[in-house]
C-alpha cells in the first residue's frame, strides 16, 4: 500500500513524533498524555487535543486540507 501524504496526519506526544510528521510533510496533532517531558504546545504541533474523545474527524480533515493548501 502506498503512503499518500495528501490524506494523512500524525498524532503524537513527543518531539520525535512532531519531527517525523514534519519530515513526512504532514500535519501533526499533539496530545499531552504521553511520554514527553515538555508541554506539547511548546513543540508546535498544528493542533492540540486534550483527550482521544476530542478527536473531530471533520476538523482533522479540514486541518489536512488547510495544511496542504498553504
Amino acid at each position: 500500500m502506498a503512503f499518500d501524504p495528501e490524506h494523512a496526519s500524525m498524532f503524537g506526544d513527543s518531539i520525535s513524533d512532531i519531527a517525523g510528521a514534519r519530515n513526512a510533510n504532514i500535519p501533526v496533532v499533539g496530545v499531552p498524555f504521553g511520554y514527553t517531558d515538555k508541554p506539547i504546545a511548546e513543540l508546535n504541533p498544528d493542533l492540540v487535543i486534550e483527550t482521544w474523545h476530542d478527536i473531530d474527524v471533520a476538523g482533522i480533515e479540514r486541518l489536512i486540507s488547510a495544511f496542504h493548501a498553504a
